[in-house]
């Protein structure tokens, strides 16, 4: 309809019937019978009551006053959606067409005055961000080296250095080859200043050798006189 803004109701009403199929073909045909002097705008209106939206004549006249522009939505976008319920509520004869350009201003000239008040607002908002930023980082700041501190502190995902393996225990001065360790069975030292891990098989065999190999307390002697048993 907007193409034939420039023809007359009769070119309008001869366009709709040729551009119409059965059922809805039979529709106008109805109507005109009903109605031989029916404008185009009624041809529409018995076609939107058939096949348009189920809204009624006032709920579809509220959904036009209340359809503003989405977030992000382009100008001609936003146009577009509200010039097709326009048309809805022109050819259901709530609004005249010669009455539908000052509604559709009247609408656009509401949704630029709320996004002024919308665009005044946000400068606002800005520094009140700005001023809670700063103040929140005021209150930081004592914290920073605290902060800074900590990170020499190892993290409980830090491996834990293992201690090194000691090597045994220096072994007295004098005539040690006989001195054999109850603890861990070893020739050298004692158990009073061992460090190894205790292995009593270890000590049955070297006890056993000793017992053996001894001819007279000749070759060796066992020395416990200052041993701690374990």
């Amino acid at each position: 309809m907007d193409e034939w803004q420039d023809l007359g109701d009769g070119e309008r009403r001869k366009r709709i019937r040729e551009a119409l199929r059965p059922p809805a073909s039979s529709i106008i045909g109805d109507l005109r019978r009903e109605l031989p002097h029916a404008d185009s705008y009624e041809y529409l209106k018995a076609l939107d009551l058939a096949y348009g939206d189920t809204n009624t004549d006032d709920e579809l006249f509220v959904k036009f006053h209340n359809t503003t522009q989405l977030e992000g939505e382009r100008p001609s976008e936003y146009l577009s959606r509200l010039q097709e319920i326009l048309r809805q509520v022109v050819r259901r004869g709530v609004v005249k067409p010669t009455d539908s350009n000052q509604l559709l201003s009247s609408v656009r000239k509401q949704e630029e005055e709320d996004s002024m008040k919308a665009s005044l607002t946000r400068p606002r908002q800005r520094v009140d961000a700005g001023k809670r930023a700063a103040a929140h980082n005021r209150v930081e700041a004592p914290v920073q080296p605290v902060q800074i501190s900590r990170t020499s502190i190892p993290s409980e995902s830090t491996p834990i250095q293992q201690t090194p393996h000691r090597p045994p225990p220096p072994r007295p001065h004098g005539n040690t080859s006989e001195v054999i360790c109850f603890k861990c069975g070893e020739v050298g030292h004692i158990s009073r200043i061992c460090n190894s891990p205790a292995a009593p098989e270890a000590i049955n065999k070297k006890l056993i050798q000793f017992i053996l190999g001894k001819q007279g307390n000749a070759k060796g002697r066992l020395v416990r006189g200052d041993q701690e048993s374990t």
